[in-house]
């Protein structure tokens, strides 16, 4: 067993884990792991120029020319000074980032900015034709700038709910209703571009009358749907956001009839508008200044010369900071450029990686993040925790909600894409933090918790297959939490729904994909009814308890979790509140669960065994199961499976007993009529069918009446023919046969003991080849027809004239299997009952054995006791049934025998 403490271990064996040193060239991130490197390189080799420019001008330019410098190139060094010192001096992270940062230094276009800059520079033609507009216009245009540079944080919390439909549907008619002051201004149009805005005019009003179209046409008034609806116009409108964008872009076109000077405002706040941070402005000024500078070598002013005591070197000192300024702009410029390129490796890992939708996506991008920030702070050569893998599992200790689903989201992206899972299960499954935060999002019963819960549920399944729970404190409680019924999963959440009118998009967007298919996002993955948080419960158990008996130590000790698991054995689907197709998983994988749980030995399987028994609706649920013609065979081999570990108890084999629609499955299945549920039966569920008889018929006397009483009764026939018919059943049909002779001798009528006289030379003749598991079974069988049937014992032995072999064959398996097999454990028991039946039956059979030294035989089999003989049953190395006469007293009794049959001998 491994070890219990220290740390959670995965089968490395099993798992066939790669080396440490194949780890990074083997994971999807190392390529954006050499951008992201190339990147930080270009920027800190900038900063590092930027540094000795500000060393540059501090010591040598400021300090030993403070009188000689220009007043031009003072002011140029100041400015660039206390730019390169605001940037070094940064107070914390957030402002570095928000102001100096290559990644992030341009963003995405953004069309809500530029409606905006549209809208407000529509506002300012029309008070420019107002007598306010030396105030108003100024005004606007700082608005203008102000709406295309700063962030709104609170923003984007109005897109969720009714008010982002409202947006959605609304935001391109206002626009277009703003643009009015500026086509009816005549002030602000020169006097010969008249007659073009009488036809820009006319543009935009059909421009107007096709979005007011498009927004009448998405408003749920069921006159509008029913007219929607209809082929032409749904086929129409497929192209909605291609014509809306349109309309958004030709909006603009009459701005081309105003001032120069409103167009030159329009552009500049939508190159602003794209700049994320002062990284690029800054970088720009640079270069300007340092190419400048460079290009005009004027350091002397008027009058000046370089001959000058007091400006020796003067020129190559500014040259050198002037040219370590331009390299620190072109640098800076060269990594933005570079960084925004990086939305191909970022799009490659995604795909590599097998993360989905717009979710993956941001994952990605978290992680971009976080290696270009270790990047910058850390080495860059060759940082050694810079992956996937360690990044989400430092993300799950985080306390954002946010990080916390980035990291989750990875690590089920990962574990779930070949060759990848194996890599990152074990390094997951070795830290114990990790698993104890997956196992703990579990219990995250809250409503937004739902997606995490979910793919930590997934996680947690795949990692089960090699896990052991018992160094992690109130595990079973957490994984016992995803079966609550209470906590019902809303899957509609979950699910990224899909637009049903795709195959009617029109073939501009059509077209489109196909060019962007190869750097497109992976479509989100589609939650099925099936993933639901009980079945990954169910799944999670089964694999923990079919790895290790510590976590089926662990299950026993849980208090509600065996409950909950058998409640999923009914076909009641309201009662736990699931739809048919998840009814379906839940109870195959219940029966699963139960199936292992019942199949463990020792102390631990009997207590799983009472707590499953317990359950007063299981037995039904089973029987259920059984009778449902729907019941796959796998399903009722597996449901047959638990009723053969549970009737190991005594209180619960008379209670499966009782129960007639059991039985009565059961004998059919193992029979095998044809106008019955079990006619179709592999051979393999006859066989389970067979065994659970067997188990049900051990040591219970009342279990043998209620199959030799049910109504129709052929069971006892069909079974003694399937001794002769098909090989592939005599061992559990002996094993029946020999439980039933046992215990309803009154029961056998005379057709049942014909029955049996038919088959005896059948059986003994098996007997005679037979070895091992089977001859302890048939010699077994013999000895009882010979109990209730001993005349045709006799006479097929006699008939045959087999007694002599008979007898040498029993002694000589007596002698061979003086230590007992595993396999076998009770071969001896049932041959010493054999020679005491034929003893009692006739003297005959004593001097056969006397002749061939049984009596010796005996006595070394009490020199030889062994504890396995206790036992009826075992299951693993643990006996579970004890025979009620043991063998010591049969070999007494044996002997007896042979002493009274000596005596009697002339």
């Amino acid at each position: 067993m491994s070890k219990q403490t220290e740390n959670v271990l995965v089968d490395v064996a099993e798992r066939d884990v790669q080396p440490e040193a194949s780890w990074h060239s083997a994971m999807p991130e190392e390529q954006l792991n050499c951008f992201v490197r190339v990147v930080a390189s270009v920027e800190r080799a900038g900063n590092a120029l930027g540094t000795l420019a500000f060393t540059w001008a501090t010591v040598v330019l400021l300090g030993g020319y403070p009188t000689s410098v220009t007043c031009v190139d003072f002011a140029y060094a100041t400015a660039l000074f206390f730019l390169e010192a605001a940037r070094m001096f940064c107070p914390n992270r957030s402002e570095y980032q928000l102001f100096f940062r290559t990644r992030g230094a341009l963003r995405p276009f953004s069309w809500n900015r530029v409606i905006v800059v549209i809208c407000l520079n529509n506002v300012a033609l029309f008070l420019a034709s107002t007598k306010t507009k030396e105030f108003y216009v100024p005004s606007v245009d700082i608005l203008m700038l102000v709406a295309a540079t700063l962030p709104f944080p609170g923003v984007h919390k109005l897109k969720g709910g009714p008010l982002r439909h409202a947006i959605s549907l609304l935001s391109p008619l206002v626009v277009m209703v703003l643009l009015i002051p500026c086509l009816l201004c005549k002030d602000t149009t020169p006097a010969p571009k008249w007659h073009l805005l009488l036809l820009a005019r006319a543009f935009y009003t059909l421009l107007l009358v096709m979005v007011l179209l498009l927004t009448i046409s998405k408003l749920q008034f069921p006159s509008i749907v029913r007219l929607v609806h209809r082929r032409i116009i749904r086929k129409s409108l497929s192209c909605h956001q291609v014509i809306l964008f349109l309309c958004m872009c030709l909006a603009a076109v009459p701005l081309v009839f105003f001032s120069p000077f409103l167009l030159v405002m329009i552009v500049f706040a939508l190159l602003t508008a794209m700049c994320g941070s002062l990284q690029i402005p800054a970088a720009v000024i640079r270069i300007v200044i340092g190419l400048t500078r460079l290009l005009h070598q004027n350091y002397y002013g008027k009058g000046g010369h370089a001959n000058d005591s007091d400006k020796t070197n003067l020129k190559p000192t500014l040259n050198v900071f002037y040219g370590m300024v331009l390299g620190q702009g072109i640098l800076y410029i060269v990594a933005r450029i570079m960084e925004f390129f990086s939305f191909f490796p970022r799009r490659s890992l995604a795909r590599r990686g097998g993360f989905r939708g717009q979710q993956g996506v941001k994952s990605v991008d978290m992680y971009y993040t976080h290696a270009f920030e270790k990047c910058m702070n850390a080495s860059i050569l060759a940082p050694k925790k810079m992956n996937l893998t360690t990044f989400a599992m430092e993300s799950l200790e985080s306390d954002s909600r946010k990080e916390q689903l980035c990291g989750v989201r990875i690590l089920y992206s990962l574990v779930n894409r070949e060759p990848y899972d194996k890599q990152v299960l074990s390094k997951v499954a070795n830290s114990m933090k990790t698993v104890t935060t997956l196992i703990q999002m579990l219990g995250w019963t809250n409503q937004e918790d739902n997606q995490i819960r979910l793919l930590a549920a997934k996680i947690t399944a795949e990692l089960a297959r090699g896990l052991q729970i018992v160094t992690i404190p109130g595990a079973m409680n957490f994984i016992s939490s995803l079966l609550d019924n209470q906590n019902k999963q809303q899957i509609q959440e979950l699910i990224i729904q899909k637009d049903s009118r795709g195959e009617e998009n029109c073939w501009i967007l059509k077209l489109w994909c196909q060019m962007t298919k190869k750097w497109s996002i992976l479509e989100e993955e589609q939650w099925t009814e099936t993933d639901v948080f009980p079945v990954l419960g169910l799944v999670t158990l089964e694999r923990l308890a079919t790895y290790d008996l510590v976590n089926c130590v662990e299950i026993s000790r849980s208090m509600d979790l065996i409950p909950k698991i058998t409640e999923f054995t009914s076909n009641n689907s309201e009662r736990i509140c699931v739809n048919e197709t998840s009814q379906k998983m839940l109870i195959d994988l219940s029966v699963k669960v139960l199936r292992r749980l019942a199949s463990i030995g020792g102390e631990t399987g009997i207590t799983l065994r009472h707590k499953i028994s317990e359950d007063p609706f299981l037995l039904g649920n089973l029987a259920e199961i059984l009778e449902d013609s729907r019941s796959s065979q796998e399903l009722r081999k597996l449901t047959t499976d638990i009723l053969i570990k549970l009737a190991m108890d005594e209180t619960t084999k008379r209670e499966i007993g009782s129960t007639q629609v059991i039985v009565q499955m059961l004998m059919f299945a193992f029979t095998a009529h044809d106008d019955l549920p079990g006619a179709h039966s592999d051979c393999s569920m006859t066989i389970k069918a067979g065994q659970a008889l067997s188990m049900l018929t051990l040591e219970s006397a009342d279990n043998c009446s209620a199959i030799m009483k049910e109504p129709g009764h052929r069971f006892f026939k069909d079974v003694a023919r399937m001794l002769v018919h098909d090989n592939r059943y005599i061992h559990v049909a002996a094993n029946v046969l020999q439980n039933l002779c046992k215990h309803s001798r009154v029961e056998l009528g005379d057709s049942d003991l014909v029955e049996l006289s038919s088959v005896l030379p059948e059986v003994l003749g098996q007997v005679m080849d037979a070895e091992g598991k089977e001859l302890e079974v048939l010699v077994g069988l013999s000895s009882q027809i010979c109990r209730v049937s001993p005349e045709s014992f006799s006479k097929a032995l006699e008939q045959g004239q087999n007694e002599a072999r008979f007898v040498e064959k029993l002694i000589n398996a007596l002698n061979v299997n003086m230590k007992p097999n595993p396999q076998f454990p009770g071969i001896r028991r049932v041959i010493v009952e054999q020679c005491i039946y034929m003893m009692e039956l006739s003297s005959r059979y004593a001097t056969y054995f006397r002749n061939h030294e049984l009596m010796e035989a005996l006595i070394r089999v009490e020199k030889t006791p062994s504890r396995a003989e206790k036992y009826r049953l075992f299951l693993g190395n643990s006996g579970l049934i004890e025979h009620r006469v043991n063998l010591f007293s049969l070999v007494e009794r044996a002997k007896q025998l042979m002493a009274v049959h000596s005596t009697q001998q002339p």
